[in-house]
């Protein structure tokens, strides 16, 4: 159960009259899993891998300002459950630092935040809702998985008769987001039916090809060892969506496509496409699998995983997921969250818990 904090802003303020009051709600999630790999950099691993979702601990809070309008404030910070570090290190709030207001009209917020397609597409996503990291796309450079952008403001439409419309803007800042951000979308959820159309354009993005992928070379350009492709522009486009056919299943499905435009001008493109389906065997239980296909830089990229979530209670879940890769072409396997394959291949095994507040 989410703890709430009920303060009265009169007590705030030297003043008898009235005042409306916050609320600010303490909120996160923690998990952990003992986790096997068959091959990274030439090597089996066994290590603690995660949870089922990132881990976090967050404070979220809104004032009632009358007339229809609110304040609204987030504050997230990304948590490495096992060793409880930060998940980016020097960093206060990882993850999500924003004020904002909201009307009837909509809602504007300022600062750092999830951008549009973490926001609409991530839900929609195999890998969250088979609940295996792995089934995100190499490197994240579709932005599908967890993905914030600083200095940003966002206006999100109310919802009409199913469709909700956002918009994000991020600021060129050379200290902290050397480049700037734009991304578009609309969602519509209505009924059994879910989907999304997301565009997105990075200017100046530094992408870990080299640590992540293994790769030594993209787009014309050679990668040091260590080293990150600098994309003068990447632009993106997502068409996800998923149907509910009754309590026990549901299927979902999306295609993204991926432009890069290196420094001295070559371009490369990236295609996804990806589909699974989740069964509710039980209130307590939900088996989930997906597939999906990447081909870039010369190389296809051919993926499959399988989970098991049981539910102890409506905070806490234990699982267990597989999911292996395999590629053709130049690239070797590297499924997200792992450090890349010697071969073409990559198998990986999960068991855990999760907890959330």
């Amino acid at each position: 159960m989410k703890k709430h904090l009920v303060i009265s802003a009169g007590a705030m303020v030297c003043c008898a009259s009235a005042m409306a009051q916050n609320s600010v709600t303490i909120y996160g999630s923690l998990g952990d899993s003992i986790a096997y790999s068959s091959n990274e950099h030439g090597s089996h691993r066994v290590f603690m891998g995660g949870g089922t979702t990132p881990e976090w601990i967050g404070f979220t809070g809104t004032e009632d300002l009358g007339g229809g309008l609110k304040a609204l404030f987030k504050l997230e910070e990304g948590i490495i459950t096992a060793s409880g570090s930060s998940t980016i290190p020097g960093e206060m709030f990882s993850r999500q630092s924003y004020v904002g207001l909201q009307n009837n009209f909509g809602k504007i917020t300022l600062g750092r935040q999830f951008d549009i397609t973490n926001e609409m597409i991530m839900p929609l996503a195999s890998g969250y809702n088979t609940t295996i990291y792995q089934l995100y796309h190499i490197a994240n450079v579709d932005d599908i998985g967890s993905t914030f952008f600083n200095n940003g403001i966002k206006y999100t439409s109310p919802d009409y008769r199913g469709f909700t419309t956002s918009v994000m803007y991020g600021f060129d800042d050379p200290s902290t987001q050397p480049g700037r951000y734009l991304g578009a979308g609309v969602t519509y959820n209505n009924g059994p039916l879910r989907a999304a159309f997301v565009y997105s354009a990075v200017h100046d993005r530094a992408i870990a090809l080299n640590s992540k992928v293994g790769y030594t070379e993209f787009a014309g350009e050679n990668l040091i060892p260590g080293g990150n492709f600098i994309a003068e522009s990447q632009e993106s486009m997502h068409a996800f969506g998923m149907y509910t056919f009754n309590q026990s299943w549901m299927v979902h499905a999306g295609y993204s496509h991926v432009h890069f435009v290196a420094q001295s001008g070559t371009t490369e493109n990236m295609d996804v496409g990806e589909g699974g389906a989740n069964w509710h065997t039980s209130a307590f239980n939900v088996i989930a699998g997906a597939v999906s296909y990447q081909h870039v830089n010369d190389t296809n990229y051919y993926t499959a995983g399988l989970s098991d979530v049981y539910f102890l209670s409506k905070r806490t879940q234990l699982f267990v997921s597989t999911v292996y890769q395999h590629t053709t072409g130049q690239g070797t396997a590297a499924m997200a969250m792992l450090a890349p394959s010697s071969t073409h291949s990559q198998f990986a095994a999960y068991m855990g818990t999760q907890l959330f507040f």
